[in-house]
Formats: structure tokens, sequence, C-alpha cells
């Protein structure tokens, strides 16, 4: 087999062919008129020309509707398998694991970055998709320490339809890669499956040297162990089997090896070695006859470890102490596993008693199963909630029942729907105001779809509504003012296309405000008018500061109407331009005075 073509790719799957997106062929206009697909048109249809003539319109435009839904069909078709590929690639993109996928043509049809620094590949990902994987096939198997090894096996499992997980791969550098091969399959009604695959890698690089490491420091320990003169054993706490077993504790090495794995009980301590603690403890249950339990906490130069000892004390027949046995259970994992939970349960209990927000957590009931202080100050009344559901509190609250059963609803809808409800609430406040809050319903279900709880959260935004009460009295305000101004008021953009107009009481401008919107100023004002008002402005967008002009045009009446023009910029955008008009006498002793060209 040669080594440049892995994987067995079939030659139906060349390298520079994309799959071919399949087309949908219209109606013809007979077959969705109705009309008969003969090439006589008219001679078998009775009645006059005029209705033959409006039957073959009405068909006409049928067809066209048709092929208006058919284009629309697909466009939206196409959309949907476009924002499918884009996000199944984004989500893809935040796996921390290499995905290759191939379609039984051998195309790739999904490529995550990862995949590509995992094996070098160039980026972006995107680029190969739609193309063969023979194009990456020769690349991916020479980063590996064994090419053809990696060959046969991803081309056996291909062709044998096999899933493996957790397969380590050696890379030519040294890396260690764990991968998964997973078969899919495509299949059409009646017809045989094809295979593709989907492959998932992860760089254990870091996890095959720690568990090298782990191996050769657990055959250092042990061989230590083995030369201890005392019994040394390992029990592991959840099974009680044992995981070790040094030669003191058991000479023969086949009975040895077959207690490995095997339940026993523990074996006695060695009390000629216990320290002072230990020493008073053994003399206390010599003295009681009561068997005695504590906890000892060893710290080691690398972590700590926590032992649960016993002493038991062992009677004879006629109740006398006949011994004492001592025994231990590493309870580490359990210990931290504990202290670890108390300090989350700390931790987020700090942080929710301090959220700046109302907080409260409820079962399927709706009742109350935490509240932070927040939510309600009052120590004793947040104890007495618990248990409690919102009927009860407004009631002892004394407040509205309609607001208890509005809330009980949105309970209900966020979990049937199995989604967040959100809304507003107002609250008459003891001085006559009113406060606004804003509330949540979150349902948090577990993996077997149970409902878990319900988290209920909110908002004080009486501050945001009152802010915004004032923008909207602030706005209509500036309105009512500009409104009243007998001024033209224009918002140009700075190449002087209308944004907004107000119209003054003389105003050069013959259209209606909004019909102003989006033309520029040359095409809606006489060129006597728009020349000074452009050179203004195009004097503002130079020195970046308000600038002043001004321009007189004579009127009907034989009065000359002077025009103040000031320019004042608004932002990086737009600008702000101001028409003041002001009537005066024409000019005496010039009867040479002729009335420009007013046309736009």
């Amino acid at each position: 087999m040669d080594q440049h073509r892995p994987f067995s790719i079939p030659d139906a799957s060349p390298a520079d062919v994309r799959p071919q997106m399949g087309t949908v062929k219209p109606p013809s206009l007979a077959s969705a008129a109705g009309a008969p697909s003969s090439g006589h048109s008219f001679a078998s249809v009775p009645g006059s020309l005029a209705e033959q003539l409006a039957r073959s319109q009405a068909a006409l435009v049928q067809a066209e509707m048709r092929n208006a839904e058919l284009r629309r069909a697909l466009d939206e078709a196409n959309y949907t398998a476009q924002t499918a590929t884009a996000r199944l690639a984004t989500f893809a993109s935040y796996l921390p694991e290499g995905l290759l996928m191939v379609d039984p043509r051998g195309t790739i049809a999904l490529l995550n970055e990862h995949c590509c620094n995992l094996f070098g590949l160039p980026l972006p990902a995107s680029n190969w998709l739609g193309y063969s994987v023979r194009n990456i096939a020769n690349w991916l198997q020479e980063q590996t320490a064994d090419p053809t090894g990696f060959q046969h096996n991803v081309q056996g499992l291909w062709q044998g339809g096999q899933a493996v997980l957790g397969q380590e791969l050696l890379m030519l550098d040294g890396r260690v890669l764990e991968w998964d091969y997973l078969p899919t399959s495509e299949a059409a009604p009646g017809a045989v499956a094809s295979i593709g695959f989907l492959l998932r890698l992860r760089d254990v690089t870091e996890a095959h040297r720690q568990r090298q490491q782990q191996q050769q420091e657990r055959a250092f320990h042990e061989a230590i162990l083995n030369q201890l003169p005392a019994e040394v054993f390992a029990i592991d706490t959840t099974t009680n089997q044992y995981n070790f077993l040094n030669p003191q504790a058991e000479a023969q090495p086949t009975l040895r090896e077959g207690l490995l794995g095997s339940k026993h009980p523990a074996q006695p301590a060695n009390l000629g070695s216990l320290p002072q603690q230990r020493q008073r403890y053994f003399e206390q249950v010599v003295a009681t006859g009561a068997r005695v339990h504590w906890t000892e906490t060893i710290i080691g130069t690398d972590a700590t470890r926590y032992l649960l000892r016993t002493l038991q004390p062992i009677r004879n027949a006629a109740g006398q102490l006949q011994l004492v046995i001592g025994h231990s259970i590493d309870i580490t994992d359990q210990e931290v596993a504990r202290q670890r939970i108390q300090e989350q349960e700390a931790f987020y209990a700090a942080i929710l008693n301090h959220m700046p927000a109302d907080i409260a957590v409820f079962d399927a009931a709706h009742r109350y199963r935490y509240i932070n202080p927040q939510a309600i100050r009052d120590p004793e009344l947040r104890e007495w909630l618990i248990g409690k559901d919102d009927f009860q509190y407004f009631l002892r609250q004394q407040r509205s029942r309609t607001t208890a059963e509005q809330r009980h609803f949105l309970f209900e809808e966020a979990v049937r729907n199995r989604r967040q409800m959100s809304w507003e609430e107002t609250t008459p406040r003891p001085d006559g105001t009113l406060s606004y809050s804003l509330h949540y319903f979150y349902p948090v279900f577990g993996p077997d779809g149970h409902l878990e709880m319900v988290i209920g959260y909110g908002a004080d935004i009486t501050a945001r509504r009152q802010a915004e009460d004032r923008i909207r009295a602030s706005e209509h305000r500036v309105r009512a003012l500009l409104t009243a101004l007998p001024d033209t008021i224009l918002v140009t953009s700075r190449m002087g296309f209308v944004h907004d107009a107000k119209l003054g009481d003389d105003s050069l401008l013959s259209q209606a405000a909004d019909q102003l919107i989006g033309n520029h100023l040359a095409d809606v004002l006489s060129q006597a008018a728009a020349e000074p008002i452009l050179a203004s402005l195009t004097e503002m967008l130079r020195t970046g500061q308000r600038t002043e002009t001004s321009f007189s045009l004579p009127q009907t009446d034989g009065l000359l109407l002077s025009y103040q023009v000031r320019c004042t910029p608004l932002d990086a955008e737009e600008a702000l331009i101001v028409l003041t008009t002001r009537k005066a006498p024409p000019l005496l002793g010039n009867p040479g005075l002729t009335t420009p060209d007013f046309g736009a």
C-alpha cells in the first residue's frame, strides 16, 4: 500500500471537488395554472377572448407566486444550512479537543482549530472544509512517531466500521495524544449505509508523563516498603480491599498476590511505636475497657494525611481484657472532600449574601429554600420564610395576594416551558412614591431532566426608571423648544446629506421635513442658497469649529430676505446647521438689480 495514500479514500471524491448543492426545478406555468400542455393555446377553452386572456393572466400570476415561494424556500433552506454549519463550527471551536469529521465520500465535514494546532495544520480550519481528507492525510500521518501504524490503524477501523476510545498516539515531537474513533453513517431510505468517521483528539502529554512518574514513584516507594521490618499494608477505604501488602504482612508471594484486590479485615497496628498521644489513648482503653476513636493529622513533606484510628478492647470468656487491637483507616479523601465542601459552601454563601441583588432559591413546590439578606434584611423573617411560599409570605406582610398569584403563575410557566421568565413589579413606598423592581425565575434541571430548583433573583430599577422618565421629559422639552423656534434647523452628515430637519417660518425648502431625509443640500436648495451654506460647512470641517456666514435672496414683494447661517459640529459624523431669516428693504438707487435664479 502506498504510504502517501492513507485511509483508503474512495476515488469518487477527488480532492479538488466540493459537493454540489441540490436544485429544485419549479413547476411549469401550464401545470401551475391548470391549463392544458398542448401547443393549442385557446382552441379548447370556451368563452370570449377577454375571458381567455384573464384566465391566462391569472395562471401566470399563480405561477409567478409559486416560483417566488420556491425561491424563498430555497433561500431559507440555504440560510438554515449555512447557519447550522456556522453554529457547529463555532461550537467545535470552543471544545478542548481536536475534531476531524470525514463523510463517507472522504470529504472533510468538520475540522476545528484545536485539531489544526495539534498537527500543525495551517489555519484557519474552515479553509479545509469541503475538501478531500487526502489533502491533510499525509501531513497528519507524518507528524506521528509511527506513520505506517497510524495509517493501517485508521484504515482498518474505517473499513471495519468499529468504534474505539482512549487510544494513545505518540507524536514525532514526543507529545502523546489520546484519540477516539467513532464511525458515522449516511443512508437513504432503502439503501445500504455508507461509513464516515469522527476523530476526537486530546493532548494528554502531561497526564501521560505524570502517570509514568507515578508508576516510577510507586515502584520506588514499594521497593522501600518491602524492605521495612514492619508489617505494612494498604486497604481501599471504599471497597475494603487490599491494594498493597509487603512481605512482612504476608511472606508467601503467591498468597500475597491472591490477597491483593480481595476483602480482608484490617491488621493490628504496631502499638510499641505509638507516640505519646497514642499511648494515652491506649491507657484509657485499658482503664475503662471501652473502645476509643480519634482522628490523626499527619503532615508530610508533600501532602497531609488524615487517619481515623481505633483501639478495640478484646475480652475473653471470663470478661477479662485479653488484648487490644488497633487499626486505622485512611480518610484523607473524605476529609479533604468534606473540607472542600465546607469551604465551597462558605465561599458561595459569602458571595450570595453580599450580592447587590435579591436572590432566592425555591423547591419544585415554590417553597423557599434560601434567601439572601439583600432580599429580606430581617434575619428572623428570613429564617421563618424557609419552607414557606409567597402566599404565606404576602399574608404575613399584609401585601396584595394578586402579586403572589402572579409570581406563582410565572413560576409554573418557567418550569413548564423550561426557560427563564422575567417581570417587573411596582411597590408603593411609605412616603407615597413607587419603587420598581425587575424579577426573574430561572429553573434548574438535573441530568435526568428532573427539576432540582428554581433560582429567583431581582434588582431595584427605581433609579433607572426615574432616569428614563427624566430623559423622556427632557427630550419632550427640547423637541417643543425647537418646534417653537422660527429658525430652520438641519442635522446633516459632514458630506451635506440631511439626517433630520425642522423647517422655519420662512424656509428655503419647499418639501416637508420628513421628505428631506437622505437628500443632499445641493438637491433641495437653490444654487444661491446652497453655495454659501456648503462653503460654511466645508470651513467648519476644516477648522473643527463653529462657522457663521450670511446671504440674501430677493423676494417677490421686492424685499430682501437675509439668512444667517451657523454650522456647528455635533460629533465625528454629524453637523448642525441653523438658518435665521430677517426681511430687509431692497437697496435704493440700484434699478439694475435683478432677481437671481431660484430654481433648485
